[in-house]
């Protein structure tokens, strides 16, 4: 039962990690596309 139990809170420690670098990555990218626009618009 307990490994059951710390298995999970592994899983959702592990998904909540990958997920917010996915995020962060998403972001700068977005970022960086708005930038290269605004170039192209000037």
């Amino acid at each position: 039962m307990k490994k059951l139990v710390f298995g999970i809170i592994a899983a959702v420690i592990a998904v909540s990690t990958l997920s917010s670098c996915g995020y962060n990555s998403m972001v700068s990218l977005d970022e960086n596309v708005k930038s290269k626009w605004g170039t192209v618009q000037t």
